[in-house]
């Protein structure tokens, strides 16, 4: 990992890191080496197609693939975090992923996420998605609904 991309990475763990502080377990997709979830020391799952070399995290499955389909079936998470992710996935992938968060998360999980501001295309959720923000499913989902 080149020193900007880790510098980068490093910025967006500690912006996340409030939004986490009551998640027990973890989802971190776009995981690389597996940083966040090390740094957490919880329990959880990591999933990336380009999953470099993980950290040794106890508790923690790691998982070469694509979100969601690639994941194994797991209990609830009660946080999924998605750091620099969402510009990268295809299009005709994004509409599935609201769903598959509100059926991975606990009833009162969190998804936490960031994004370039500028570079997303518009989609169902953008308005909610901030490069800082952790946003609740329930208003996610009210939203969805009414548009």
């Amino acid at each position: 990992m080149k020193w900007l991309d880790r510098a980068l990475r490093n910025w967006r763990i500690r912006k996340a890191l409030p939004h986490l502080t009551k998640a027990e377990r973890l989802l971190d997709v776009g995981c690389g080496d597996g940083e966040l979830l090390r740094q957490l020391g919880r329990n959880g799952a990591g999933i990336d197609p380009r999953l470099a070399k993980p950290a040794d995290v106890p508790g923690v499955q790691f998982v070469c693939g694509n979100f969601p389909d690639d994941l194994p079936a797991a209990e609830p998470f009660d946080a999924i975090t998605m750091l620099a992710v969402l510009e990268h996935v295809p299009e005709s992938a994004k509409p599935d992923w609201p769903s598959a968060c509100h059926r991975l998360l606990a009833d009162d999980g969190c998804v936490v996420l960031t994004v370039p501001r500028g570079s997303m295309p518009s989609w169902p959720c953008c308005d909610f998605f901030d490069w800082s923000t952790g946003w609740r499913w329930r208003n996610i989902t009210a939203s969805i609904r009414a548009k």
